[in-house]
């Protein structure tokens, strides 16, 4: 059989014109009827992407949020690690608040272990979106049950601010007690330092961080043997502050 080109599908001049059949009415159609997207299948295929991109960016955003999380819980590992360190070499205590003897704070008291400074590095989480150049720390210290007690016990306000660290073996149960979390600070609060208000503490005092679950709903948490978990909103409700908090 003959082969016709594609061409060859308009008839030459004087001839009359016939019916294609078979190969030749496909090659007839694509020549004489150009067709492109109709406005209509334009904008199902615009509505297709649109409900596609509504499922799939809720997800992406989950995802980056959970490496977020990971990022801080190393973080606070290497806290850990910096005051494992800082108990050895101070015979076996915990740290105390820093605020006294030029530190400033916890965080220029483990200055030496950590190697980063205030608002830098491990010091500052990747979820903290309000952190501001008055913050020098994303997480906060236990210090109210960490420094050594009195002249109360539990600390209120800034008593026992200036304690030493309590002694390891002062912690009855170390892998189930508070170290340090993730902190805000309160409304109208312009400072935030290294240090968490337990929750049966109302005093506010300004650069006092309280406990903030910015993760997905949840904190993450190192706990006085040195591991973390990310905890729910109950962790720090002042029925379990006794639990979680208190290391006797």
């Amino acid at each position: 059989m003959k082969r016709i080109r594609a061409q060859q599908c308009r008839a030459p001049a004087g001839t009359e014109r016939r019916a294609p059949t078979g190969g030749e009415c496909v090659r007839h159609r694509r020549c004489h009827d150009p067709r492109g997207f109709t406005l209509i299948e334009l904008l199902v295929v615009i509505a297709i992407i649109a409900i596609l991109a509504a499922l799939l960016f809720p997800v992406f955003a989950l995802a980056r949020e959970k490496a977020r999380q990971a990022t801080c819980q190393s973080n606070l590992k290497q806290i850990g690690n910096a005051v494992q360190m800082y108990s050895q070499d101070f015979d076996e205590t915990m740290p105390n608040s820093g605020s006294y003897g030029g530190d400033g704070d916890l965080v220029g008291l483990l200055v030496s272990y950590t190697k980063h400074h205030s608002g830098e590095g491990i010091w500052r989480c990747p979820s903290h979106s309000t952190f501001s150049s008055y913050y020098t720390s994303s997480y906060g210290y236990n210090w109210q049950y960490l420094l050594e007690p009195g002249p109360d016990y539990p600390h209120s306000d800034y008593n026992g601010f200036s304690n030493s660290g309590v002694s390891l073996a002062f912690l009855a149960h170390p892998a189930g007690t508070l170290c340090l979390m993730d902190v805000g600070a309160p409304e109208g609060n312009a400072n935030l330092w290294s240090y968490v208000v337990r929750p049966g503490d109302p005093v506010n005092n300004d650069g006092m961080g309280r406990p903030h679950f910015r993760h997905l709903g949840q904190a993450n948490v190192l706990f006085c043997d040195g591991h973390v978990k990310a905890m729910p909103p109950a962790f720090a409700q002042p029925n379990n502050e006794t639990k979680n908090w208190d290391p006797r």
